[in-house]
């Protein structure tokens, strides 16, 4: 049975690029005069980060030159530099943005249930101790006399 056919590079950086809220990359051809031939490169452009592709080719194989910096940038985006290994689908990062968002919801909405916010001006009018108010400390005596003050 026959696989089936793999999103482009470039559409997978696009997706990543959206989950991330990355502005789209975008994409800049670069021509190379080599003697006799022209190479040609491409350099991607991601949050504002230029990435090159590997390779150099020839002119009928642009596509592939963009191809490759978009490779390089996903690689760049998700960590995933081993390339033996597929970088996860953009929908793996949208997951983990949701759980990571709901999770913190959750603890900010448990320690705003154990922990009491009170306005001090509010505790005072709610506990008042009239009596406390009234009594003053007598080292707090404004009419006091000093031994030898005048």
């Amino acid at each position: 049975m026959a696989e089936p056919p793999r999103e482009s590079w470039a559409q997978r950086l696009r997706d990543h690029c959206a989950v991330r809220g990355f502005p789209a990359p975008t994409f800049q051809d670069h021509s190379d005069r080599r003697g006799r031939r022209t190479a040609w490169t491409c350099v991607v452009t991601v949050n504002g980060v230029p990435i090159n592709a590997r390779f150099s080719y020839e002119y009928d194989y642009i596509a592939q030159a963009r191809e490759d910096a978009a490779e390089q940038a996903l690689r760049w985006i998700t960590g995933v530099t081993d390339i033996g290994q597929q970088p996860p689908p953009a929908s793996y990062y949208a997951q983990q943005r949701t759980q990571n968002l709901q999770s913190s919801q959750h603890l900010m909405l448990s320690q705003a249930t154990q922990i009491p916010i009170r306005n001090p001006a509010q505790a005072q009018l709610q506990y008042p101790n009239p009596i406390l108010a009234q009594q003053q400390h007598p080292n707090q005596s404004q009419n006091r006399q000093y031994p030898g003050a005048r």
